[in-house]
């Protein structure tokens, strides 16, 4: 229940600052000319820093891909390779259709399925490393 109030404020208080801004954009109105020119400015901004985001996110899983590939290289050269792909999938869709909150989420559910990479290839060089049903006990 606690959780539920504290959710339910963030939202609020995102909701009224979103509210007041709108309505602080309406008193301060640049003029019409400047208006395409910055939302122009916020498209590239939008698109540049998703695809910098993305690049980040799947620069990080380099490591465990290389340690993986010298354990299996088998199963580290295809995992590698899906993620790479689909890596490229999620870099070229702004330039395919841009849209600023669909991007958001898109950026959600890399993270998401780079994280279940992740976590797939942890397993694999865990289960590689050490034996899971009779490990070495600690004198």
């Amino acid at each position: 229940m606690k959780n539920i109030i504290k959710f339910s404020l963030i939202i609020g208080v995102f909701l009224s600052i979103y509210y007041l801004g709108g309505r602080v954009m309406t008193w301060i109105q640049p003029e019409q000319f400047m208006f395409a020119n910055s939302a122009l400015l916020f498209t590239y901004g939008g698109m540049t820093g998703y695809i910098l985001f993305i690049v980040f996110i799947a620069s990080l899983q380099f490591q465990s891909f290389s340690n993986l590939k010298l354990l299996k290289p088998r199963i580290g050269l295809i995992l590698h390779m899906l993620h790479f792909l689909m890596t490229i999938f999620f870099v070229i869709y702004p330039f395919i259709s841009f849209n600023l909150q669909f991007l958001i989420i898109m950026a959600l559910i890399f993270m998401l399925a780079t994280s279940m990479f992740e976590i797939l290839t942890d397993k694999i060089i865990q289960g590689l490393q050490c034996n899971t049903l009779h490990p070495k006990k600690i004198m």
